[in-house]
């Protein structure tokens, strides 16, 4: 069993978020949960906290880290720090731990991104991990014009010619939305780069003809204190976040 930690959706930037929350899950049918924003709300110390989950992260021997993405995210709601830029910052603390970012694929053009991903192999000092997800807001969609029912066959492309391109493979390749004639990138990758797909249905692996990894989930607060701890825990859980419970 390996262990890991992803950072996603922790930062708001204003009270505002904490009011669209509660205003969404009492709207919810009986049973149903959504993301509790939590963490700060200035943009300097939700950076600097990002960067000590990572450094707790890899003190605490995690076998890994990953960041989440999100587009089109209004500055007064949340903060959403772009995945690239954040894993690159982050490899300054993460040092062998693995680490990498859950794309939302549509969204992303092939050679620039199999250029960055090169770039922060160039450095790195074990593996990235770079997981590629179909996304599932419309709001992003529509922000990028894009057709939110064009999105599996986008993300099949971008993982073919993004394959290619990081193998060093002087890539040709007709799709429905990519076009490709013969191009290198550089620098290749110094360490592996893992490609995963997302998804949340068994299909997702059937189809590509490959095992599925499960992905079990369990939110942890720290605190100064077991007492601290449990009474945060506590009135999160009595707001309805995510449907859980409380393991002792």
């Amino acid at each position: 069993m390996k262990l890991g930690t992803s950072l996603r959706f922790l930062y708001p930037t204003g009270p505002q978020t904490y009011e669209r929350f509660t205003e969404a899950l009492a709207a919810l049918p009986p049973g149903g949960f959504i993301e509790r924003p939590m963490g700060a709300f200035e943009t300097a110390t939700q950076a600097h906290q990002v960067l000590e989950v990572a450094a707790a992260a890899r003190a605490a021997g995690l076998d890994g880290l990953l960041f989440g993405d999100s587009h089109a995210v209004p500055a007064s709601y949340a903060n959403a720090f772009a995945p690239i830029p954040t894993i690159a910052r982050l490899l300054a603390v993460t040092g062998t731990m693995p680490v990498g970012m859950v794309l939302l694929a549509p969204f992303y053009q092939p050679i620039v991104l199999a250029e960055q991903l090169g770039t922060l192999a160039a450095f790195a000092q074990a593996p990235l991990i770079v997981t590629l997800a179909n996304g599932g807001r419309s709001q992003m969609f529509d922000a990028f014009g894009i057709s939110m029912r064009s999105r599996a066959r986008r993300l099949e492309e971008l993982t073919l010619v993004l394959r290619g391109l990081l193998a060093g493979e002087r890539v040709t390749f007709h799709g429905r939305y990519l076009t490709l004639e013969g191009v290198q990138i550089s620098p290749l990758p110094r360490v592996p780069v893992a490609l995963w797909l997302a998804g949340t249905v068994p299909v997702a692996a059937a189809q590509a003809g490959r095992p599925a990894r499960a992905v079990l989930r369990r939110d942890i607060l720290v605190a100064e204190t077991d007492a601290a701890a449990h009474a945060e825990v506590d009135r999160v859980l009595a707001e309805g976040y995510r449907g859980t419970g409380k393991a002792e």
